[in-house]
């Protein structure tokens, strides 16, 4: 039975609350790894980025060191809390980067507002994620760039999903199941121009890895077995 919408979020932000921490230490993205994504938002060192559903700020601090004015927001207040841990140890200012409470459909920042909007995996866990597609395209300035990324078919995470049918597990499931194909049909559905796509792979947080990989991808031509494969996949698109 699907969630209602509050309730599905209440369970996402305890989730992410009972990772917070270990998301923090595990997760730090390296100047190298963000480098690609700063060619993808197209904007100069300078621009105003939102970070959306930026946990622990892992993303931010590299894009604010780079020079990007980065706001970010998290359903999860404990991944918000561990964000300023990573902000402070990066000897970030709030003008550089800051984080605050927030919800993907509902963003609480004005019409227009941003260069350009970063997304990783975060719609996978939004109860509607067109709604919050939507929000994107109201707080971007107008030609600016959606970098979304969403999970795969047969990424380490959702490989792990089959256990929610045990019995004896009692969490709520609040993943929606989205795959990219179907990411991909809402945001043209929605008006979005997507400029570029393509997949990522890479180990979960618990270190479990992708047994494909882009190599592979690559002797596919059908772009949603390659969509299925992959940990994530990509896509740059411009505001409707």
């Amino acid at each position: 039975m699907r969630l209602e919408p509050t309730a599905w979020k209440a369970a996402t932000a305890k989730r992410f609350d009972e990772i917070a921490e270990d998301w923090r230490k595990r997760r730090i993205i390296d100047q190298e790894r963000v480098k690609p994504f700063i060619e993808n938002l197209n904007c100069p060192p300078g621009s105003l980025i939102l970070d959306a559903g930026c946990g622990s700020g892992n993303w931010s601090a590299p894009l604010a060191l780079q020079g990007y004015r980065v706001r970010g927001f998290d359903i999860s207040p404990q991944m918000v809390a561990e964000a300023q841990v990573v902000l402070s140890e990066a000897g970030l200012s709030a003008e550089q980067a800051n984080i605050s409470l927030g919800d993907a459909e509902e963003i609480r920042f004005p019409d227009a507002t941003f260069d350009a909007i970063m997304c990783i995996n975060v719609l996978d866990f939004t109860p509607q994620p067109g709604k919050a597609l939507q929000e994107f395209g109201r707080v971007l300035r107008p030609e600016g760039r959606l970098v979304l990324l969403t999970l795969g078919a047969y990424s380490p995470v959702k490989r792990q999903w089959w256990k929610r049918f045990l019995p004896e597990d009692d969490q709520l499931h609040t993943g929606n199941d989205i795959l990219p194909w179907e990411m991909e049909a809402l945001l043209e559905e929605l008006g979005w121009q997507i400029v570029a796509q393509e997949p990522l792979f890479g180990p979960a947080m618990n270190g479990v890895s992708n047994n494909f990989d882009a190599e592979k991808v690559a002797q596919l031509t059908d772009r949603v077995l390659q969509q299925a494969i992959a940990s994530a996949w990509k896509f740059v698109a411009t505001k409707p």
